[in-house]
């Protein structure tokens, strides 16, 4: 365990107010030869940002000392360094994750195993919410973590979107990341935008991030929210996997975009597909009428066809 408590680098943070903090999980690269390894603890985007930064490493097989050390020049056995504009922590320990909706909905999760890393997330969210910190969480365990971006927390969720950002692939994040190819997505005020939670027509000046949401979206709208509308129209079987707390959960953050009603009943569920079709049908200069689109949703397997025809390709 490490000899760092949260409470010690929540209170750095509110003292330093760092133009970054940077949340590093899973990033040990112990396992590799130094020569080989990934620069997950200190990657060429946090090296590149300006100003004081933060960077917090958590990972239970956190080397001794860490690779970012020696890479940065720190010849030091403590776990809390500072070289430059960055100080960095080291924690060795587990970084435990809520369950995704889709998993609380089948068993019972164990809050208290994940309560005190939460709380530490939502505390980092607070600060950049609330100050000029901006903050990137990049899980490398091969968790998904969209689902834990809190943005039902706070009263203004495009200041949280402003200064929050949640993988900076912009995909499923992942154990192996390609820095190379990374680019932090800004907008001209210097806001982070968020590809996740932005409409596809609003995606349209960037075609490779445009073409994977279209193809990501498709997935949830055409063959379990679709497959569900047709279930309440009594034109498909009911299915375990199609159900109301299972598609649910898949229609939060579409519905939040949309904004339309979070709700599984035929009306809500009908606005949420025919929003989304538009929004495909924009996104790649197609026009359909309103009886079009109504006809389309109405269809037991015609829904998920036009997404396909819709979606964008290289």
């Amino acid at each position: 365990m490490s000899n760092i408590v949260y409470s010690d680098i929540l209170a750095a943070c509110h003292e330093l107010q760092p133009s970054l903090i940077y949340l590093s999980v899973g990033c040990a690269q112990g396992y590799h030869p130094r020569a080989t390894a990934q620069p997950q603890q200190y990657p060429p985007f946090v090296a590149a940002w300006s100003g004081k930064k933060i960077c917090i490493l958590i990972d239970p097989c956190l080397e001794q000392p860490p690779y970012a050390y020696l890479d940065l020049g720190i010849d030091s056995a403590e776990n809390v360094v500072d070289i430059q504009d960055t100080r960095i922590y080291c924690l060795r320990q587990h970084f435990e994750m809520i369950d995704p909706p889709s998993v609380q909905a089948q068993y019972r999760s164990d809050s208290e195993k994940y309560e005190p890393d939460m709380a530490f997330l939502h505390a980092l969210c607070d600060i950049a919410y609330t100050g000029k910190t901006k903050l990137i969480y990049q899980d490398y365990t091969g968790r998904i973590t969209d689902y834990l971006y809190p943005i039902s927390r706070y009263d203004d969720p495009e200041r949280l979107k402003a200064n929050v950002l949640f993988d900076v692939t912009y995909n499923d994040g992942g154990c192996f990341i390609d820095f190379s190819k990374v680019k932090i997505l800004m907008k001209p005020n210097g806001d982070f935008l968020h590809p996740q939670q932005e409409t596809l027509v609003n995606l349209r000046d960037h075609q490779h991030l445009l073409q994977l949401y279209a193809q990501k979206r498709k997935s949830d709208l055409g063959y379990y929210i679709h497959w569900y509308y047709q279930i309440l129209l009594g034109n498909k079987e009911a299915r375990d996997w199609c159900s109301p707390q299972t598609v649910l959960p898949k229609m939060k953050p579409l519905c939040e975009m949309y904004k339309t009603p979070l709700a599984t009943d035929k009306a809500s569920i009908h606005i949420l597909l025919k929003t989304a079709l538009f929004d495909y049908c924009a996104s790649t200069d197609h026009f359909l009428t309103e009886a079009e689109v109504d006809e389309i949703i109405e269809s037991p397997d015609q829904y998920p066809k036009t997404l396909t025809m819709l979606c964008v390709t290289e």
